[in-house]
């Protein structure tokens, strides 16, 4: 019975429309961060209660955060609707095992990622990434080296997701992270089973990479943010 509700809170909202982000100070930024992390704690003790609606409520949250993940992983859309769907049940099962050392995200996602790489082992399927050529993006300013300023709006965002689907899987994944879900690195290294200097070298080289592909693929997009 919970299983059918759980899956009714996990929806297809990869397509869902894009607001254009606020503006905030980084004092407001911190107190709605703060509000976000005492609501999130408050429903996962109503889960563990059991009230199944409070447990719904956190799906919904992290619901398109972690098809995203998955997504960028398997490669197939079936699939990775199916392993978010196995993730969240995971996540329900063992929710008494989290002990808030890490962010509910950051352990939601490093649950996510094995369900996935366990997706992989199973259908013994290869990953094959797109290589981008090997050419140098003349156009990108030096304020887009950090990857933060280039997430602006609704449109560059929408183009970025398409860009990383044509990275390789832990390149698009890190990016993710790190840009979009705003996990640190000691948080990516606890998701991704990574050491501190695999996780800067990992990420470096998935900005570098970024770049060749939006350079090779999204010219014209590329052209109007500069």
């Amino acid at each position: 019975m919970f299983t059918a509700f759980l899956l009714s809170a996990i929806s297809d909202h990869t397509v869902a429309q894009n607001t254009a982000p606020i503006a905030l100070t980084a004092k407001a930024k911190q107190r709605l961060q703060a509000s976000c992390r005492e609501a999130e704690a408050a429903l996962i003790k109503q889960a563990l209660a059991g009230d199944q609606s409070a447990y719904a409520a956190l799906v919904r949250r992290y619901n398109r955060m972690v098809f995203g993940l998955v997504l960028q992983m398997l490669g197939n859309r079936e699939d990775a609707l199916e392993v978010t769907q196995d993730a969240f049940l995971k996540a329900f099962r063992f929710l008494g095992s989290y002990r808030g050392e890490s962010r509910f995200s950051t352990w939601l996602y490093h649950i996510a990622r094995t369900s996935a790489i366990n997706r992989l082992r199973r259908v013994r399927r290869d990953i094959v990434a797109l290589d981008a050529p090997e050419a140098a993006v003349r156009q990108m300013t030096a304020s887009m080296a950090d990857g933060h300023d280039i997430l602006v709006s609704s449109e560059q965002t929408d183009t970025l997701l398409r860009a990383f689907q044509l990275l390789r899987p832990d390149d698009g994944t890190v990016l993710r992270l790190f840009y979009m879900q705003e996990q640190s690195l000691e948080e990516i290294c606890k998701i991704m089973d990574w050491t501190m200097s695999n996780a800067k070298s990992r990420l470096c080289r998935a900005r570098q990479r970024l770049r060749q592909v939006l350079e090779a693929h999204f010219a014209e997009e590329l052209s109007e943010w500069v």
